[in-house]
């Protein structure tokens, strides 16, 4: 059966900073969907990625990352002082993902959905949910790494799985340990998105 007789899935990705997002995403990615589009300039350096792109480091596209800042900043935020205030959805992302090439899947793979959600609202057709496991490690990395102290980025976390669930998206959330193990991913990412 050919893309054009089944139904495309347009997926998005989220979870908070450090979280194993890149471990699901390369899942996916091996399984024929698009994180980039043809000819998308991989060249950008990203302010995250250390050196590397974004693409490189996590699995993530510049663009939609650009998207879901400008969306952000048109509210009043940023990634890392977030409110627990619903977003107002004052940028459209179907431009961006009719970038994509029509005949595959399409993973958006960015931690910021969890705050710009609402705006991909009747674009996408599954949303994927990985939780934070350890947020003390996960802060305590995102100290040394961005500055801030630790109870800023435990703050942050709890804000950004707030506003996930606030905007009350039908998503499927995965479970402890499941990105670091392929069959367990397989298991609960195969039935949901067979086609």
């Amino acid at each position: 059966m050919g893309m054009s007789e089944r139904l495309r899935y347009v997926v998005g990705l989220t979870g908070f900073h450090g979280t194993e997002l890149r471990e699901v995403a390369l899942w996916l990615e091996s399984r024929d969907y698009q994180i980039i589009w043809p000819g998308q300039d991989l060249d950008v350096i990203a302010y995250e990625a250390h050196g590397q792109t974004l693409y490189e480091r996590h699995r993530e596209n510049i663009e939609v990352l650009r998207l879901n800042e400008e969306m952000l900043g048109e509210n009043g935020m940023r990634w890392f002082d977030a409110r627990p205030e619903p977003l107002r959805a004052v940028l459209s992302p179907a431009t961006l993902l009719a970038k994509f090439r029509p005949d595959r899947h399409v993973l958006l793979v960015d931690p910021r959905l969890c705050l710009t959600l609402t705006a991909y609202s009747g674009l996408l057709t599954h949303v994927l949910y990985l939780p934070c496991e350890r947020p003390a490690t996960v802060a305590a990395a995102l100290q040394r790494a961005w500055g801030l102290d630790e109870e800023h980025w435990l703050e942050q976390h709890a804000v950004y799985e707030q506003a996930f669930l606030q905007q009350r998206i039908k998503h499927h959330r995965l479970g402890a340990g499941t990105a670091r193990d392929p069959v367990r991913l397989a298991a609960q990412l195969q039935p949901l998105l067979a086609n």
